[in-house]
């Protein structure tokens, strides 16, 4: 059998033999070598043929073998591309690097991931918690937004640093109102960057203020059709309002309220 391993070993470059593998279609290489291995393992393997198998290459410990190869993809691909951030389906040099990443991370979750195996892979910059990463980058340009405009009113398709900032805020409201964004220190340094969580009511509380002003300013709120208060269409807001009125779709009691507290007329002749 060391002889179909040494026949093997010119033909293929390697011992690597998987473990069903027949050599001239009957003789079971693989499982002998495999043998061998546990041989070697339980110290019943002469030292005379340990060192023949080492000699042209034999790998004792087969995964640790493996996890070393995956690991110089994984520094080859940080050193192309600045990080480790590799996609789930990414493969390179003949491995699915992507995917054996992933299992890292999942047997990182679960306890299961050697301690020197974290180390090298924390050494070069893996994320375990790929998700919170990428939430805490988007967060970070939201505050950039902040920082420039003055608010968190990113419109729905805006992109900051070519990343969809708007779709990203947009989805965490939606989450909240689900219910699904559950971490709550997310809701705080949100809530303290000052993001607006509904964002119509919002709208509605800023109109309403603009109304506010006119009022003090005119003494009535007869505000024309077309008429424009720091550049917001106020006339056309408070004209919507009386339609939504009469039409019955303006349900919401506390806005009616304070509306007619500004001695609001619905119907005008």
């Amino acid at each position: 059998m060391y002889k179909l391993l040494l026949v093997y070993n010119d033909r293929e470059g390697n011992c690597n033999v998987p473990h069903g593998h027949k050599e001239y279609g009957k003789n079971r290489l693989g499982v002998w070598l495999d043998t061998q291995r546990i041989s070697k393992k339980k110290g019943t393997l002469y030292v005379e043929r340990i060192n023949r198998l080492e000699k042209i290459g034999v790998v004792w410990n087969v995964l640790s073998k493996q996890w070393d190869d995956m690991y110089t993809v994984l520094v080859k691909y940080k050193e192309r591309e600045g990080n480790c951030n590799v996609p789930h389906r990414h493969k390179g040099d003949g491995g699915n690097l992507g995917l054996w990443l992933n299992r890292q991370r999942i047997k990182k979750k679960n306890g299961t991931l050697d301690a020197e195996c974290i180390h090298r892979l924390e050494k070069i910059g893996v994320v375990w918690d790929v998700l919170s990463k990428q939430w805490d980058d988007m967060y970070t340009l939201l505050v950039k937004y902040k920082e420039r405009e003055g608010n968190c009113n990113v419109p729905k398709g805006h992109e900051e640093d070519g990343e969809n900032l708007g779709n990203w805020l947009r989805k965490q409201r939606a989450n909240k109102k689900k219910g699904t964004l559950v971490d709550a220190e997310c809701i705080r340094r949100l809530e303290k960057t000052g993001v607006v969580w509904d964002v119509f009511s919002q709208q509605w509380d800023d109109m309403y203020t603009l109304l506010v002003e006119y009022k003090a300013r005119e003494g009535n709120c007869n505000v024309p059709r077309g008429h424009e208060e720091d550049g917001e269409s106020l006339g056309r807001w408070f004209n919507t309002q009386r339609i939504q009125m009469k039409t019955g779709k303006l349900v919401d009691v506390e806005r009616i309220r304070r509306l007619e507290e500004l001695g609001i007329i619905w119907k005008l002749r």
